[in-house]
Order: C-alpha cells, then sequence, then structure tokens
C-alpha cells in the first residue's frame, strides 16, 4: 500500500480504456477484411429441355484420359484431338460462337497440372471462353 504524505501528488494513466479501445480496433480490422477471389469459377453444366437444332448449340466438353502426367487421349465432343494442336481447334470451334462456355472431364488418376495445361489452351484460344470442370 501507498501513502500519501502532504500535497505531492502522484498521476498514473488508468490503461483499462485504451485496452478496451485496442481490443475493439482489433475486431473492427478482423471483420473489415478485403475479399479475394482468385482461381476460375467451377460450371456446372445443365441439362437442356430443348433439343439442339444447329452444330453451334450443343456445348463444348473436352475429354482427356490418362494416367498421373501422361495424356493417353484427347477427345473434343467425342472426336479425337491432340494436346499440340488442341488451341488452333479450340479457336476454330469457338470463332463462330456467341455463348463460349466449355466442360473439361478428366479421370480420376489424372493430374490437375494436365487440366490447367487444358484451361490455359482454351484461354489462348480466345480470353471470353468460360471453363467448368465436370467430375469424371
Amino acid at each position: 500500500m501507498s501513502m500519501n504524505l502532504g500535497n505531492s501528488t502522484q498521476s498514473t494513466i488508468n490503461v483499462t480504456p485504451l485496452i478496451d479501445v485496442l481490443l475493439t480496433l482489433l475486431v473492427i480490422f478482423m471483420i473489415i477484411q478485403p475479399q479475394h477471389n482468385r482461381g476460375e469459377r467451377a460450371e456446372v453444366p445443365q441439362e437442356s429441355t430443348s433439343h439442339p437444332q444447329d452444330d453451334n448449340s450443343h456445348t463444348i466438353v473436352v475429354q482427356l484420359d490418362g494416367d498421373e502426367d501422361q495424356v493417353r487421349s484427347v477427345k473434343i465432343n467425342e472426336q479425337a484431338a491432340s494436346m499440340s494442336g488442341l488451341t488452333m481447334q479450340l479457336r476454330d470451334i469457338f470463332k463462330a460462337r456467341a455463348q463460349k462456355v466449355m466442360f473439361i472431364q478428366g479421370t480420376e488418376k489424372l493430374s490437375f497440372s494436365v487440366v490447367a495445361e487444358v484451361m490455359d489452351a482454351a484461354h489462348e484460344a480466345d480470353s471470353d471462353i468460360r471453363v467448368g470442370l465436370m467430375p469424371p
């Protein structure tokens, strides 16, 4: 215990309100964080209720078959294609299309790096192409 002798006064800062302000600011800054959206948006194929009349109205599906980092076959709508010429083939397909959506379907054993290569090829063909992923 301390004893006050005479007229001398001791001034001490009460830090309790400062800690309350600090904790309040901490909570505010934790809540107000900028949202960073990164990566590709996942698109789910929708079933069509109408039958397509022309060749441009059906969905483009790129099917990949292989193990790990090796691709055995690439198909675009059940037609054989090659990984080396995929960008040119997709450019030709999407040249006259208004709706630029394609889906990628790979096997379970295939690594995502191969799927990412196909996404890059699609974006090289046309930067407006929206890419969706389909389960195997």
